[in-house]
This record gives C-alpha cells, sequence and structure tokens, in this order.
C-alpha cells in the first residue's frame, strides 16, 4: 500500500504525522508502511525481524482521566506491550521516559513507577532504559521492542467472509471513558472506579493468532475504532454481530444502572488492549479451540458498502446500518473540548437509544 492510500484515512493523527514529515526516505529493511502494522517492523537478516512501538500517556493526564499515578504507570507500559502483541513478536523490552509536570510531589512518581514496574513484572519483560525529565506538564512514554523468526500479520490481508474476532472481555476501558465524561456536568462521585481498569496486553494470544490469523490490530482506541481501520485498510466492509459474551459484567453492570446502550462499550474510544483478528472461516474452528476466550463478533464482506449490526432479540434479527465515522466522539476534532466531546457522546446516546441499539 503506498503512502496516499493510508493519508485518506480519517486518522487525524495520522494526517498531521504525514504532512509533518512528508516523503522522508524510508529503510530499506523496514517492511510496513504506515499505519499498516500495530509496530514499525524491521528486517535485519533472514528469519529476524525487530520490532518497535511508541506510546505516550499524555491527554490522559492532562484532562484527569487518569488521576491515580497507578492507572498512568499501568497504561503505559501496557500499550506498548499490547502494540508487540499484536504483531505476534517476543517482547524484548520496554524503555521508559518520564517528563514530570513542575512540582510533581516524590510520592506520585514513586507509585507511577511501581505500576509501571509490576505490568512489566506481570508479563515478563524487561525494562531495558529511559529518561526522565521535567516540564509545564506530565508526559510518559514508553517505547515497545520486540522480535520474531518470521513476519508477523499485519493489519492487512483480511479475505471476503472473514470472521472478525476478539479476545478476551472488554468494555471497563469504555466504561471509564464513558464515566468520565457524564462526570463532567454533575460533578459526583463516579460511577466506574478508575483503579478497575487494570488492562492486560495479549502477547500470548498475539502469538497464538499467528497461526489462524489473516490481519489483527489491538483495541487501544476501542473496538469499532479498530475495526474501523480495518475496513478502510483493506478496502472492505463489515457484518457486526452483536456478542455480549465478549463484554465485561462490571462493564455490563455500569450500562445497566445508567441505563446505557451496551453498544456504547464497543463505540467508546478508549480500550481494553484485547486483540481484533481476522480469521478464515476454515481456520475459526481451531481458533477457537486453542485460543482461549476468543469470541466472533462479526464477518467481512468484500462486496459490501455499507456496514451492519446484528442483533438478535428473542430469537427475531435486527440489522442496524451502521456508519464507521459517525460512531466517534473521541476523534473527530483534534482540539475539541471536553465539554464538546461530550455533547457528541450525548447525542449519539440518544440516537442509540431512539433506534432501539442493544
Amino acid at each position: 500500500m503506498s503512502l496516499n492510500t493510508f493519508s485518506q484515512l480519517e486518522n487525524k493523527e495520522l494526517q498531521s504525522l504525514i504532512s509533518w514529515l512528508g516523503k522522508t526516505p524510508k529503510s530499506k529493511k523496514q517492511i510496513n508502511e504506515i499505519n499498516q502494522s500495530d509496530c514499525e517492523v524491521i528486517k535485519l537478516k533472514e528469519n529476524l525481524y525487530i520490532y518497535s512501538s511508541v506510546d505516550s500517556v499524555a491527554e490522559e493526564i492532562t484532562n484527569k482521566l487518569y488521576k491515580e499515578p497507578e492507572t498512568i504507570g499501568w497504561v503505559a507500559a501496557q500499550a506498548s506491550i499490547s502494540d508487540l502483541a499484536a504483531c505476534g513478536c517476543i517482547p524484548l523490552g520496554i524503555l521508559f521516559s518520564t517528563i514530570w509536570e513542575f512540582g510533581t510531589p516524590l510520592s506520585f512518581q514513586q507509585n507511577l513507577a511501581n505500576a509501571f514496574k509490576s505490568a512489566l513484572s506481570l508479563q515478563n519483560c524487561f525494562l531495558l532504559g529511559g529518561d526522565n525529565g521535567s516540564s509545564s506538564s506530565t508526559v510518559i512514554t514508553s517505547v515497545g521492542l520486540g522480535y520474531s523468526t518470521k513476519l508477523s500479520k499485519m493489519r492487512t490481508g483480511i479475505q471476503d467472509n472473514d470472521f472478525l474476532c476478539i479476545t478476551g472481555k472488554s468494555g471497563r476501558g469504555p466504561a471509564l471513558c464513558i464515566d468520565f465524561l457524564m462526570n463532567q456536568n454533575r460533578n459526583s462521585q463516579r460511577y466506574f472506579s478508575e483503579n478497575l481498569y487494570r488492562p492486560m496486553a495479549r502477547i500470548a494470544e498475539g502469538i497464538l493468532l499467528q497461526k489462524y490469523a489473516n490481519a489483527i490490530i489491538d483495541t487501544s482506541d476501542g473496538i469499532l475504532s479498530a475495526v474501523k481501520q480495518l475496513c478502510e485498510i483493506n478496502n472492505i466492509g463489515i457484518k457486526l454481530i452483536w456478542n455480549e459474551n465478549c463484554l465485561d459484567e462490571l462493564a455490563i453492570d455500569f450500562c445497566n444502572k445508567l441505563n446505557l446502550p451496551k453498544f456504547l462499550l464497543w463505540i467508546a474510544e478508549h480500550g481494553d488492549f484485547e486483540l481484533i483478528s481476522a480469521i478464515s472461516p476454515k481456520k475459526i474452528l481451531q481458533a477457537k479451540k486453542n485460543i482461549p476466550n476468543l469470541e466472533i463478533i462479526g464477518q467481512f464482506k468484500k462486496n459490501k458498502n455499507e456496514h451492519e449490526l446484528l442483533f438478535i432479540n428473542k430469537n427475531e434479527e435486527i440489522n442496524f446500518k451502521i456508519d464507521l465515522n459517525k460512531t466517534q466522539f473521541l476523534a473527530e476534532e483534534k482540539n475539541s473540548s471536553i465539554n464538546q466531546i461530550k455533547l457528541r457522546m450525548d447525542s449519539l446516546i440518544s440516537y442509540l437509544k431512539n433506534n432501539q441499539f442493544p
């Protein structure tokens, strides 16, 4: 795929990056194109590929989505590990950069670092080194490095009738985001506690998916955001199949308590680091047998110009037309205020309720 193909995507951050960099020389050893993979892929020699990814936690801190240092440290570690997981590679380790807002208490810094270290330990991942400094705002950055002996599956390669699958149960990340936005006007106790959000990158599942999947992406920005990227990159349609089995019980309880459509947990652009994959019908049974908690949530359709959501209610099939460009409320405008984002979310919630989405 060419750079021009990717410049047509609606990902505002990607468009900005391309406009800044322009046509820069590309290493002959780099395999992937922009946005084709969760990691940058370098072929060092035959049977040795190196993977790298960089992620920062900044807006979440500035806007106070994350208030607890433990959340910040944990997410900073898991974000880069999740990109490595999406490539099915073996992690070599993580680089860690901390830029602290002037006056940040040492206890806050230590708790964040401890959470980062705990996340690495649980993933059997090593800290390779890092950097430290101070500025007007806090920015926490991690760089993940991994390797494989075979070229991994990327975001491209989806075939007609491939099943859309997800690992594990999602919803806590979206619930935290939704609760944060809803709390802007009520100034009351949050309904979804931040300490419930401790996602785990799916390293083992990513390695197993290499045997079965045609394409893989992680859900760091939410389920539908990941699906939207796959559809755009592969120029393919999707028939989503509503499957509540892939939702976390606490996230479901949160939606029920606030009378929110559970489909919002697929929409919100704050994910749980699960893996989304496209798997051939010929391999789906074996994949489900060997990958615990793998759930089917859709099927790709090459000849479809429209996207759909299939919802089965009391044995009755209901098909909803889905415009993936209008299911996002965070990424529409880069410089939107929190209140503007909340208004878009409120409008989307009303639409989902009025049209009886699950």
